[in-house]
């Protein structure tokens, strides 16, 4: 036993920071006396509905994905009369967040070091409006978001390959982003654009077939595993409207062209940055030292 813990320290004492952090940063916590989100509470009772035989999207109407219904479901399993189920769930993937970042930091420092940047990162990420009150899809799929970035530092060290375990995941994880909110897959799409163009660039054409068979098995095996699900309760076509139809036509009560879309994606989007002006900073201070340092391109090839 103190071999293991010896020997894990790193991830216990993530784990353990995790818990204590989120005690007070989401109100799922139990030492708040509750959580007063609306949507929060709107994804808890579909996923408990769903734990009690109801079917989403079929039998109650929500707009969200189903892994994020299924989150809720495994919340409402573990705690259905408190937020407890929330809170635990949260932590452990707030801490699937530190662990990526502790690995991004062990390629470049020491594990003490390392172990700095995860206390002092969450800082930054707690600037967010992802968690104002917890519980958000955008806070719970945040693991996935930081998992490309260590696949690309991770890229960085290995001459541009990965294992088929990673391009495995990282195709699973897309799925998983994909049918919990469609809007986040946008980083994933321009991180599967850029390995291509990489990998073409450099003529790996049997990293590229793996890279893609790989991808394509996760993430098809996701939705696959989605779309038999509510194919065999008779509610495909429920999960196609209200997740992909009601979201794009029915969700502001009238139709909206895509050039008012975009205009007012764009104004929500500077009233983001203005409610948070000191983060989105720091992100750009941050993208301008890379830019400027070393070069990022050098004999051809990305440099980090």
């Amino acid at each position: 036993m103190r071999h293991y813990v010896k020997k894990n320290w790193p991830i216990i004492f993530i784990l353990a920071y995790s818990l204590l952090v989120m005690l007070f940063v989401t109100k799922s916590s139990p030492l708040y006396y509750q959580n007063d989100w609306v949507d929060l509470n709107c994804f808890l009772t579909v996923g408990k509905g769903w734990h009690h035989g109801l079917i989403p999207y079929k039998d109650l109407f929500e707009q969200k994905g189903p892994v994020l219904y299924l989150i809720y479901l495994l919340a409402d399993l573990i705690t259905a009369k408190s937020y407890f189920g929330v809170y635990l769930i949260e932590s452990v993937l707030f801490c699937c967040s530190l662990l990526l970042i502790y690995k991004i930091a062990r390629y470049y420092s020491k594990k003490t070091h390392a172990l700095l940047s995860v206390i002092i990162v969450p800082s930054l990420l707690f600037m967010s409006p992802t968690f104002s009150k917890g519980g958000s899809v955008e806070e719970l799929m945040m693991p996935t978001t930081i998992y490309l970035f260590y696949l690309l530092v991770k890229l960085a060290h290995q001459n541009f390959e990965l294992s088929k375990l990673d391009y495995l995941m990282s195709g699973m994880l897309f799925g998983c982003v994909l049918w919990a909110k469609y809007t986040l897959i946008g980083g994933y799409l321009g991180f599967f654009l850029a390995l291509s163009i990489s990998l073409i660039m450099q003529r790996k054409w049997r990293a590229l077939w793996q890279s893609w068979s790989m991808i394509l098995l996760g993430s098809v095996g996701i939705s696959a595993i989605v779309l038999l699900y509510f194919k065999s309760q008779n509610a495909l076509y429920d999960l196609y409207f209200n997740y992909f139809y009601a979201n794009t036509n029915l969700y502001d009560g009238k139709h909206v062209d895509i050039v008012h879309k975009m205009i007012a994606s764009v104004v929500y989007y500077m009233q983001t940055v203005n409610k948070s002006w000191l983060l989105y900073g720091m992100l750009i201070i941050g993208l301008v030292v890379i830019l400027v340092s070393n070069g990022l391109f050098e004999d051809g090839k990305l440099q980090v």
